[in-house]
């Protein structure tokens, strides 16, 4: 297993629990569809509005090279939660 000391990560476990149980993602989750609508309703901006679709966007060009690294770290283990819990969005239904 490839050491993670560089990311700043001392334990090299993958996190299942907490809100990453619901999503793989939560703090983009968070960024996307809470914070950045929240702040355009606020401010009564649809640029600000925008900011999470072009979000999203950069998210999913980039989070793949995220996923393959942790494929390579925990193998398995990674599979099976990348295919029982949603990227971004928690859909209840999928757990089981």
């Amino acid at each position: 297993m490839e050491k993670l000391t560089f990311l700043g990560i001392r334990s090299n476990r993958l996190v299942t629990s907490g809100p990453y149980r619901v999503c793989r993602n939560p703090l983009y989750a968070v960024l996307m569809f809470f914070l950045f609508p929240g702040l355009a309703l606020l401010l009564n901006s649809w640029i600000i509005l925008t900011t999470s679709l072009v979000g999203y966007l950069v998210f999913r060009k980039f989070i793949h090279e995220e996923e393959e690294l942790l494929e390579r770290l925990f193998g398995e283990d990674y599979r099976h939660y990348r295919d029982i819990t949603p990227r971004c969005f928690p859909i209840p239904s999928r757990r089981g």
